[in-house]
């Protein structure tokens, strides 16, 4: 019944957190519906704020896969807006795969685009390419945006086009996304599309356009990135008209610290080829050197060779150097110098007016967050105090039981002591009546050995006189008695006897025995039985009845020779032995 009952209060406990974990991520991923449409609706105009609410959402909770791949779209974008290079597909790839089984068109639409730039960045401009027509053929009438969007993909298909050096492809879709940004007003956008086509019309030798583009454009480059591209592109045509002198001032003005651009071996190697054609042969050598000294790559590598070629070439007043010129422009231009500055964004201000409500959201989530931390604890302090409640309970129980085991044991313990303490003292008194009655029947078994001894003398005088039938009938009385009388002592040769005599002698001697023994480990049985008859005083002629030894002399040889054996020992009992067999000469009758 108590295992009943606690496993149903571990379910009722289990259901009850279940239902608060499912309640708290219900509500997790309400609040992450909100915070994406917030970031959606901010993602335009303040890229930086939307990011950061993106950000502050756990990938891991989000329930649904529509939810977890409108995240990873939208985070894709964010990313993108706020000038962050991207080359995994990893959040993009799965928003792809779920929209298009969809019909959400818009969303459809930028997971293709959004996949578009991903390839971009990871250089591989067919595949961006596909991916920019697919987002076009999605757009219609009904998508949000459609004409800014349309846009957008014209830019991008235009900058695919030109890295694909396809620069008649690239001018016509720069010339679509201009007359869309311009009728949106959107003029930033506008201006960087005029940017990208002068690159263009450089490209292909149309310096004339380029020029007039130019001075179209000058007025309208408000940005950082674009200050940099109009004067990179009005240096090519200062270069194309051979204004050495007003190209290089102008590409050291872009290339002074403070203009924010920054440098590379590139850059270095063009100053040096410009300073070699106004015959600064000092000064180009100089630069060369900056160019070798920050060379990186195959592409840095690449330029120096290119332009230190070109430097020999006009040292040596080759006249071929348009050709060569025209020729390095098509392999080593490199986008990456036109999108340095991207990094310095607008709406760094923006930021700091949405920061208060970015930790409001933050705010809101750690609360949230805290409750459910709250709850956990309490359930994990009540399920704790409960099973130690009942192990307290079992521990109580299982100590009574021992306690009243002790008791009894105690109890049998105190009986068997008191048993056991009346039992060794009958042993005593049995062992001291024992001892008595042996050392009262050793006494009385010598003076009859003694007594047998002289009836044994006179009966061989009688037997050595001549005598009538009565004296010869006596005489077979007398030595059939003699007979009885030995061969009752002879019955005293047994192990029973033995055993008794020498734990008497150990009671009574103080361990004589068992000192003896350890002295004589390999003594044999023969010769401790004649050792335990003499230390209890047995008389010769008792001894040589018990152990049928024929005569005195026999017994004399071998306690002479049991003697020796105790003379040679080194022992702290020996002179104890030797006081018992010294004690039992004076037994021995002739």
């Amino acid at each position: 019944m108590r295992h009943t009952f606690l496993t149903r209060i571990l379910i009722a406990m289990a259901l009850v957190y279940s239902a608060i974990i499912s309640a708290c991520t219900n509500s997790y991923n309400h609040r992450a519906d909100e915070t994406m449409a917030r970031a959606e609706a901010l993602m335009e105009q303040h890229a930086d704020s939307a990011l950061m609410a993106l950000d502050s959402l756990d990938r891991k909770q989000l329930r649904g896969a529509r939810r977890r791949a409108l995240h990873g779209l939208l985070l894709t974008q964010a990313r993108d807006k706020n000038f962050i290079d991207q080359t995994s597909d990893t959040l993009i790839a799965p928003a792809v795969s779920y929209f298009d089984d969809s019909n959400d068109t818009y969303h459809r639409m930028l997971s293709h685009y959004y996949l578009s730039r991903i390839r971009y960045y990871s250089n591989d401009y067919p595949s961006a390419t596909s991916e920019l027509e697919t987002a076009m053929e999605l757009l219609h009438d009904d998508v949000p945006n459609e004409a800014y969007w349309r846009a957008r993909i014209h830019n991008d298909l235009a900058e695919m086009a030109y890295f694909t050096s396809n620069f008649s492809y690239s001018i016509r879709h720069q010339k679509e996304a201009i007359h869309l940004f311009d009728s949106l007003q959107l003029y930033t956008w506008e201006t960087d599309a005029y940017l990208s086509l002068i690159r263009s019309y450089q490209l292909i030798g149309k310096w004339e356009l380029s020029e007039k583009m130019i001075d179209t454009v000058k007025t309208s480059c408000k940005l950082p990135h674009q200050d940099i591209k109009y004067k990179t592109a009005a240096i090519h045509n200062l270069v194309h008209k051979k204004e050495w002198n007003k190209a290089a001032n102008l590409y050291l003005s872009l290339c002074d610290s403070t203009s924010g651009y920054n440098c590379d071996s590139f850059d270095y190697a063009f100053i040096s080829y410009l300073k070699t054609n106004l015959g600064d042969q000092a000064s180009a050598k100089e630069w060369m050197d900056k160019a070798y000294n920050v060379a990186k790559c195959p592409v840095d590598t690449f330029s120096i060779s290119y332009y230190t070629l070109l430097n020999h070439l006009i040292n040596n007043s080759d006249e071929k150097l348009q050709d060569l010129f025209q020729e390095y422009s098509q392999r080593g231009a490199k986008e990456s110098q036109f999108r340095i500055s991207n990094h310095v964004t607008v709406g760094s201000n923006d930021y700091h007016r949405n920061k208060a409500e970015i930790e409001h959201m933050r705010a809101e989530l750690l609360s949230n967050r805290l409750i459910i931390s709250v709850t956990l604890l309490l359930l994990i302090v009540f399920i704790s105090l409960y099973i130690l409640n009942r192990y307290k309970r079992l521990k109580t129980t299982e100590l009574n039981k021992l306690a009243i085991l002790n008791n009894d044991l105690r109890n049998n313990i105190s009986i068997l002591n008191t048993s056991l303490a009346s039992n060794s003292l009958k042993m005593q008194e049995a062992t001291a009546s024992l001892c008595m009655i042996l050392t009262t029947g050793i006494d009385q078994i010598n003076k009859i050995a003694k007594k047998k001894l002289a009836a044994d003398k006179e009966i061989e005088v009688r037997n050595a006189r001549p005598d009538n039938d009565k004296k010869s009938n006596f005489r077979k009385i007398e030595n059939s008695f003699l007979d009885d009388f030995s061969k009752m002592i002879s019955s005293l040769h047994s192990p029973t006897v033995f055993d008794i005599l020498e734990k008497n002698l150990n009671l009574t001697e103080d361990n004589l025995m068992v000192n003896f023994r350890t002295d004589f480990p390999s003594i044999s049985d023969k010769e401790l039985q004649f050792a335990v008859l003499i230390f209890s005083r047995m008389s010769s002629h008792t001894i040589c009845i018990i152990l049928d030894i024929p005569n005195l002399e026999t017994f004399r040889t071998r306690k002479s020779r049991l003697k020796k054996m105790i003379e040679q020992i080194e022992s702290h009992f020996k002179d104890l032995y030797l006081q018992k067999f010294n004690n039992n000469s004076s037994l021995i009758f002739e």
